[in-house]
């Protein structure tokens, strides 16, 4: 049992982009309810959260946090579970596509 969060995330176990959110959620231990797309009984209520219908969406309470990497991001900021970047913006920016440099 993962660390409890009361999230939800619209899901496609397909989707490259569900997968990486799935991948972080799994790695930082977090209770995520997954809603597997598509689902004739969940359409109404996730065209009202995503109305262009592309997966994943995270709703957290009344926050709702569509597109992976900005979930990856809103997860890491939540700071549940194990960190997946570094803390230090020069170390983080090296993590990424992009690098930092000292002179």
């Amino acid at each position: 049992m993962g660390i409890a969060t009361g999230m939800k995330m619209y899901n496609a176990q397909l989707s490259p982009y569900a997968t990486r959110c799935r991948m972080a959620i799994y790695a930082k231990d977090l209770d995520v309810e997954f809603l597997d797309m598509p689902d004739p009984d969940l359409e109404q209520e996730f065209h009202r959260v995503a109305p262009m219908g592309k997966v994943p969406v995270l709703i957290d309470g009344d926050v709702i946090v569509p597109e992976s990497e900005t979930i990856c991001e809103y997860l890491e900021d939540k700071g549940l579970g194990w960190l997946l970047r570094p803390t230090d913006a020069a170390s983080a920016c090296g993590s990424s596509a992009g690098s930092a440099t000292s002179m």
